[in-house]
């Protein structure tokens, strides 16, 4: 579809005067009806460009509090495999270690056997 160039100045004279502005524009010459076209343009650049910006700056904002995340859960994660591994080499000893057994036994519980007396100091 093709508009002509009067086509085109009635148009936009409709939508401005529409919203009332006709009065303050008006389009005599086709290169005035260029500028009012291109400053059109030029605004709906402008808006679209701010737009994306806002938009990128708060996804980016938000890549990196998930990155601060992730990194604390790995963190968090890798403590988690090291108290693992360190209750894991407990139970293997207490399963298999009967001088382990007895020695936390005297200790966490504070047992010991019949025939032996038990010294306690403060600390």
């Amino acid at each position: 579809m093709t508009v002509a160039k009067g086509d085109l100045a009635g148009i936009v004279k409709k939508i401005f005067s529409f919203f009332g502005l006709w009065p303050i524009y008006e389009v005599s010459d086709p290169m005035t009806l260029g500028r009012i076209i291109f400053s059109i343009y030029a605004l709906l650049f402008l808006a679209l460009s701010s737009f994306s910006g806002v938009f990128f700056y708060r996804t980016y904002h938000e890549f990196t509090n998930l990155k601060k995340q992730e990194a604390e859960n790995m963190r968090r994660f890798a403590e988690a495999e090291q108290l693992l591994q360190e209750q894991k080499i407990f139970l293997e000893r207490l399963q298999n270690d009967p001088a382990f057994v007895e020695r936390e036994i005297r200790q966490r519980l504070g047992y010991a056997r019949p025939a032996e007396v038990v010294f306690r100091f403060e600390r």
